[in-house]
Order: C-alpha cells, then structure tokens, then sequence
C-alpha cells in the first residue's frame, strides 16, 4: 500500500470517529436530561446495595459479599463521576469530543463490572437478569458503537469462560444450570441488537438534521457556499490568524463579466446560466478550497490546502476556462467571461486588508478583459 492510500485510509478513518462523536455528542445533548435522571437513579440504586452489603447481618464475612460491597462502591464512584460530567456538558462546559470519550470508557467499565457479578453469580447459582437489565440499559443510555459494543460482550464471554469454565461446563453437562448460561448468551445478543438499532436511528436522525442544516449554507443555483457560510466562514479564518498569524490562505474575488447585457438579449435565464456553469467549472479547478456564490454575479473562493500550495497552477487552469470563451446555449451564442482578482495573506494583512485587494485587483481585471474582447461595458 502506498502512502497515498495509507493518507487516505487515514482520513477515513478519521472522518469516520469524528462522524461518531458528532453523532453521540447529538444525541446526549438532546436527551441530556433524561440521562442525568437515569443516572441519578443508577447512582440511587449503587448507594442502596453498598448500605444494604454492609449491614446485612447474613452477608457479613463472606469473601463474595465483599466483592459485591467494593464492586458497588466502584459502581457508585464512576457513577459520581458520570453524572458530574453531564451536568457540565448541560452547561456546555465539556465539548463532545470529551463526553463521547467519557461515557464510552464509562460504559466499558460498567460492563466490566456487571461481568464480575455474572460470574460471581453464574457460581453460586443464580440467574443474572439483574446484569442484563442493566446492561441493557447502558447500550440504550449512552450510544455505544455497535461493533465496540459486540467485541466488548465477546470479551466478556470469554473472561467469564476463562474465570469460572469448571462450573460453566459442569452446569452445561448436569444441564441444572444451563439456563443461566442461556441468560448470559441472550444479554450478549440482545445487547447487540439493541445497540447497533439504537445507533443507526440515532445516527440517520443526525444525518438528517445535518442535512437541513447544510441545505441553509448552499446556494441552490450554483451548489456552491452561499452568503451566510462565507460570513460564517470569515469568522473562522480570523479566529485561524488570532492562533496563527503565519496561517497559509489567499482570497479570491470573482465577477461574471457581460451579465446585464445577456439578459436583456435574451433572458434571465441565460444569464443564470453563465452564473451556474461558473459553479460548475470552480469546482473543477479548486479542490480543497471554500467556494462561495455571494449573490447575482459575485463569487468569491478562499483558497486553502493543496490548492494554495499549488495557486500559480490553479490561477492557469483558471485563465484558461474562465477568462474568455463562446459557448452556445439552446441556440444563442453567450460571451462567457470571469473577471478575477486575489490577494495572499502574509504577516501584515488580514482578511478584510486582502478581500479589498482582490477586489480592487478584480475590477482592473474586469476592465483589461473588456477591452480586449470587446465586451460590453454593462
């Protein structure tokens, strides 16, 4: 495998975790009072067994019976701590890429922890519900990935397998316990389900949400970036120079040149069309910089990435689609023609100094290639 595909697997799988943190931090935050009153009540539930382990005249003295105390003390801390974390996430004081961290490490322990009770249960002969309720709570709680939820309850089979094999197989060949057996088998798999049904309607709610949201930063004429994501998107880059002055962009300014003058001869929508095959073609030329349709004939691009480490060949492949040419649409012959002016960023400007700059610059542009071509002035 070449370091192309190792770059791209790599993005990959990056864009993948940070589609799954989207997702469950979604999520959280929409149920978040919910999972706190859950978590109350777990937290309640862990209080209640540590006092009723501790003074239970029948319980005291047993090795197991303090196993149970430390594992609900253990229960009770994480727990604390859990529901600490989600009031802070309730007052956005965690981001979710922290509490997407958290609850998984905290479900994983709550897994370890009603894996030991199983065994200690599955030995003294008991069936384990109690665990696969609150098992099924954890994946319906906190939206763990199914695949991390499945390896997570094989490695709890096998733990126990490994634990307790002499009484497991002495109970599958006398078949008096086999149905705890079944019972840990049936958690496992109905966990599975759970989780991956639980994740994926979360997961095409949040598509669905980030959908819409996205359709209200695109312009439909052009599927380009409209207005309101190149205001959004200024915001961004200034906040990249408060971090680093030195950050590597360039500003690009953009005027479809003899649009007046098309739609007066022959409509608007041949002039639409000259503004929807510029958004065609910018992104042809432009792979990894922000391209936006600002309103009428204005595009601006604000170039980032491989792109502005190549711009002088970006600029040529411009020139060359965008500068000058005839095309024909539904019988009329369309001058169709670019004007175009940038600035690069350097130390001493920022964004506002170079979009006045390439703006000025797209203006001399604009007027050198109307008296070359002889376009009309309007």
């Amino acid at each position: 495998m070449d370091s192309g595909d190792c770059n791209m697997n790599k993005t990959m799988i990056k864009k993948s975790i940070k589609n799954y943190i989207d997702v469950v931090g979604s999520y959280i935050h929409k149920y978040i009072k919910m999972i706190i009153f859950a978590q109350i009540l777990f937290l309640l539930i862990s209080i209640w067994f540590i006092i009723y382990w501790n003074f239970d005249e029948v319980s005291v003295g047993e090795v197991g019976d303090y196993v149970y105390l430390y594992s609900h003390i253990f229960s009770a801390t994480i727990s604390s701590i859990m529901l600490l974390l989600l009031f802070l996430t309730k007052y956005n004081k965690i981001n979710n890429k922290k509490i997407v961290i958290a609850t998984n490490i905290y479900a994983i322990l709550l897994l370890a922890w009603s894996t030991i009770l199983c065994t200690l249960d599955l030995t003294i002969g008991y069936d384990p519900i109690i665990y696969v309720f609150i098992s099924t709570l954890i994946s319906g709680l906190f939206v763990i990935h199914p695949l991390l939820f499945i390896f997570i309850s094989l490695s709890s089979l096998t733990v126990i397998l490994i634990i307790d094999f002499k009484n497991i197989y002495q109970y599958v060949v006398d078949k008096f316990y086999i149905e705890a057996v079944i019972d840990f088998l049936a958690f496992i798999l109905i966990n599975c389900v759970i989780a991956y049904r639980h994740y994926m309607v979360t997961k095409r709610e949040y598509e669905s949400l980030k959908r819409l949201e996205e359709l209200s930063y695109i312009d439909e004429l052009t599927g380009l970036y409209n207005e309101r994501s190149y205001l959004n998107e200024i915001d961004e880059v200034n906040k990249k120079l408060e971090e680093d002055p030195s950050f590597k962009y360039a500003v690009m300014m953009m005027d479809v040149n003899n649009l007046k003058n098309t739609n007066d001869k022959y409509g608007h929508r041949y002039g639409c069309h000259l503004i929807i095959r510029c958004g065609h073609v910018l992104p042809e030329i432009f792979k990894t910089s922000k391209l936006f349709h600002v309103g009428g004939d204005e595009f601006i691009a604000i170039i980032y990435g491989d792109d502005y480490d190549n711009f002088e060949e970006k600029i040529k492949k411009y020139d060359d689609k965008l500068t000058y040419s005839i095309i024909n649409y539904e019988g009329a012959d369309l001058i169709f023609s670019v004007a175009r002016g940038y600035a690069v960023h350097t130390d001493e400007k920022n964004f506002r100094d170079l979009l006045q700059k390439a703006d000025t610059l797209m203006y001399e542009n604009k007027e050198m290639l109307k008296e070359k071509y002889n376009i009309k002035s309007r």
